[in-house]
């Protein structure tokens, strides 16, 4: 086996590779990646346990073949040859030669025939065209809410809940959830889904703006001009999200983003575990540390409801006001229930519960 390509057209692949690649214990096969030639192409294969990931890149000088080599190996070598460089492959006496230059490395192969088996199925399923940057924004809006409970390991993805155009996407931990909702301008059909949460970081190293997507029982398949990917699905179901949402009269905050955000910021020297809103005759944001050092100062905004004190855990909340845009409404039902945090477009919205003292 052996092909030559430049290392610029390499290159754009390598930050997948490293993503995928598993980081810690593992297998050393699955720490590997797989070279495969055949006519005038290499098909570059990697995996982990949940993602199959499979690309082809143009090359020259080739003949057909195939090797596996360690993955951190081949990407620390490629990351350190200068991108105007051509680089050449070779299989030589159960190792891979890698040339650039006047330089040369060498390292040992693996048994490829020992890897794991990647198929591409996508000519087995309904493939739909997707927005890449419109899937990444629907899964970054809510990937922070998901949770890390191993007794419900649906609640560690995202679920995409499809009806015909519009998609909701939705990530919980428990103490908060995430909903955004897309309209996508093409009947993609009725589905559920529970996808990894990081998948929407892997999305942003493709080139391409257009992907297809499709799902079989056990996986997402997103496949590109120039390959796929194979991602594992979470097992559900997926508890009924819409019956989480508080109904009946709530007492209406309404703020500017960067007011409330400031004010957050300005508290963080303490940091605290939790922050209160206190609204009166006028409207109070504090905190208190464990040491007894304390945070207040007015909060300006409008109000309409009844005098009411409430606490929330500072981290969660914090992040829920990064994602939102200017205008942000906070709907306020009690202590015991979860709090509507959304913009002034309907199509995110933030659940989060009180916390008490």
């Amino acid at each position: 086996m052996k092909f030559s390509i430049e290392k610029r057209e390499i290159e754009k692949v390598i930050p997948i590779i490293n993503r995928i690649l598993p980081k810690g214990k593992s297998l050393d096969i699955l720490k590997s990646v797989l070279l495969e030639v055949s006519g005038n192409s290499v098909y570059i294969t990697c995996c982990n346990t949940d993602i199959q990931y499979n690309v082809s890149i143009d090359v020259y000088d080739s003949e057909d073949g195939k090797v596996l080599v360690n993955g951190s190996t081949l990407i620390s070598i490629l990351k350190s040859i200068p991108s105007s460089s051509i680089i050449s492959f070779e299989e030589v006496n159960n190792a891979l030669k890698i040339s650039s230059d006047e330089t040369y490395y060498k390292i040992p192969t693996l048994n490829p025939d020992d890897y794991v088996e990647v198929n591409d199925i996508r000519e087995n399923l309904k493939m739909f065209k997707v927005s890449r940057k419109k899937l990444i924004n629907c899964l970054s809006k809510v990937e922070f809410c998901t949770g890390e409970d191993e007794n419900r390991l649906f609640l560690s993805g995202i679920l995409w809940d499809n009806k015909g155009e519009l998609a909701n996407f939705v990530a919980s931990d428990s103490y908060r959830l995430g909903l955004y909702t897309q309209n996508f301008d093409e009947n993609y059909g009725e589905f559920q889904a529970i996808i990894p949460k990081d998948i929407y970081k892997i999305l942003d190293e493709i080139e391409y703006e257009n992907i297809k997507v499709g799902f079989s029982e056990d996986y997402m398949v997103i496949g590109f001009i120039n390959g796929f990917m194979n991602i594992r699905l979470i097992s559900g179901p997926y508890p009924d999200y819409n019956a989480i949402f508080p109904e009946g009269i709530a007492n209406e905050l309404y703020v500017h983003k960067n007011e409330i955000e400031t004010k957050l910021k300005a508290m963080s020297p303490l940091n605290p575990e939790t922050f209160g809103i206190k609204i009166d005759k006028s409207i109070t944001i504090f905190a208190i540390s464990d040491d007894g050092e304390e945070f207040k100062s007015n909060l300006l905004g409008k109000y309409n409801g009844d005098n009411v004190e409430i606490y929330f855990h500072y981290k969660r909340f914090y992040e829920i006001i990064r994602e939102m845009e200017d205008d942000i409404y906070i709907y306020i039902y009690s202590e015991n229930q979860p709090v509507l945090i959304k913009s002034e477009e309907e199509n995110l919205k933030y659940l989060i519960m009180p916390v008490k003292l």
